[in-house]
């Protein structure tokens, strides 16, 4: 008997990103980076909602005007979010 295969990965509309400075743009390639990789390592099926609900947070939390503290906070929280996705989901 086969296991029936996950849904497809279907990740929310994200919002636009600030891209007004070196720093804002670095952190938005790294969050678009992070979802290429979350469809990469998930073979772009539903296999970890958790980890996908966490990641549109933490891109939700990157929108609008940005203080350096902030911009640190969110790539903390991408820190441990990225962990998290390689220690499910080994390359």
């Amino acid at each position: 008997q086969v296991a029936p295969r996950a849904p497809p990965l279907v990740i929310p509309a994200l919002p636009v990103l600030p891209r007004n400075n070196e720093a804002e743009k670095r952190l938005a390639k790294r969050l678009d980076g992070l979802v290429a990789e979350l469809r990469r390592r998930t073979e772009g099926l539903d296999v970890a909602p958790d980890l996908t609900r966490q990641l549109v947070q933490i891109y939700s939390s990157a929108t609008g005007e940005q203080t350096a503290t902030q911009r640190m906070e969110v790539n903390q929280a991408l820190d441990a979010w990225q962990e998290k996705l390689k220690a499910r989901f080994p390359k």
